[in-house]
């Protein structure tokens, strides 16, 4: 059974609170790296644009995700949920069906 350093049990909220720290930090995480990529996409599609019909927007829109995922990393850094419009526009960045 764990213990704590004086010898008594650890505090369950404790370890509730340890754990959504650390899945917080997580998903910042994750969000910088898919920030990352996107920006890395734009800069492909960006300097496609004169050869492939649509890469400016493909760009534009990559550009985008890599903003909100930005404000999603710092808001899960926070111990926040990313708001309505950060959410939102990660969720429109998804390719559709045609894509």
């Amino acid at each position: 059974m764990e213990q704590n350093a004086d010898g008594s049990a650890p505090d369950r909220q404790d370890n509730k609170f340890d754990l959504i720290a650390e899945t917080s930090q997580a998903l910042a995480k994750t969000a910088d790296a898919i920030a990352a990529t996107a920006e890395k996409s734009a800069d492909v599609h960006e300097g496609m644009a004169d050869h492939l019909a649509g890469a400016n927007e493909h760009a534009a829109r990559d550009r985008r995700l890599a903003e909100a995922e930005r404000a999603a990393a710092a808001a899960f850094r926070s111990g926040e949920v990313p708001p309505d419009d950060v959410r939102q526009v990660i969720r429109e960045s998804r390719p559709g069906p045609s894509e």
